[in-house]
């Protein structure tokens, strides 16, 4: 014979809505343009070191970047 459950230790929690951010808190999450591209560079470098890919050609589309960006940024891998 199966037990019924009838409450649960989760049932008497209220969590917050996190779906619900205001744009108060959606601007704490942005990054200018050129950290964002710096981010990117050093997440495809980080893939590069890794071998998920062979060349940096190959892995700049990936990462939305171009070779400009990459060469910008990759001697400031912290990796």
């Amino acid at each position: 014979m199966k037990k019924e459950i009838t409450s649960s230790p989760v049932d008497a929690v209220e969590y917050p809505n996190y779906d619900e951010l205001t744009a108060a808190m959606h601007t704490e999450f942005e990054v200018d343009q050129e950290t964002d591209f710096k981010h990117r560079v050093w997440a495809a470098q980080s893939c590069l070191d890794r071998g998920l890919y062979k060349t940096v050609e190959h892995a700049l589309p990936w990462f939305s970047l171009t070779l400009e960006h990459y060469n910008r940024y990759k001697d400031s891998y912290p990796g």
